[in-house]
């Protein structure tokens, strides 16, 4: 017997435990993307994306080098991701993942949120800010994540009046 023939069966074992360990892992949204900076659009190192769980804190990474991070969420819950720098003003998302059939819980979802901060400049009344500038939950018939744009239009009027108001004072 080779030693190819003998290596054979320890491939497959490995192969095996490979595949149902990736298998297990698909089975989580993954949420990654990119933090940068709203004037200079220069990726920010070192930021932190905070995840809240049903409303209480549940874990935290740090941007990497080049802006990206990365994050697992579990289906059947309600997470708000908290993006934020020391000296810029923080913003958050909300990502709603009850209610996901099975099927597309099994095939794995994944999801690109890209986010800029902005350097924080004293007088400007950020309150709008203290809630989600957005919003997604799950559209069976795109069987993805979806932003929820009537969520954002009600926002958006307030949301230029701060950056009308950002841009005259920086």
């Amino acid at each position: 017997m080779s030693a190819s023939q003998l290596l054979r069966p320890c491939f497959v074992l490995v192969a095996l435990f490979f595949g149902l360990h990736a298998s297990a892992q698909s089975n989580n949204l993954f949420i990654y993307g990119t933090v940068k900076d709203y004037n200079t659009s220069v990726t920010l190192d070192s930021a932190t994306v905070t995840l809240f769980k049903d409303a209480a804190q549940h874990s935290m990474v740090s941007t990497h080098a080049n802006g990206k991070y990365e994050l697992e969420l579990g289906y059947g819950y309600e997470y708000t991701l908290l993006f934020e720098k020391p000296g810029m003003v923080g913003k958050s998302v909300e990502i709603n993942t009850v209610g996901i059939p099975i099927e597309e819980q099994n095939a794995g979802l994944a999801m690109n949120i890209e986010m800029t901060l902005f350097k924080h400049i004293p007088g400007i009344d950020y309150s709008i800010l203290q809630q989600p500038i957005g919003r997604s939950s799950y559209d069976p018939e795109t069987k993805m994540l979806a932003w929820d744009l009537d969520y954002t239009e009600q926002l958006r009027a307030e949301l230029n009046r701060l950056q009308k108001e950002y841009d005259e004072k920086k």
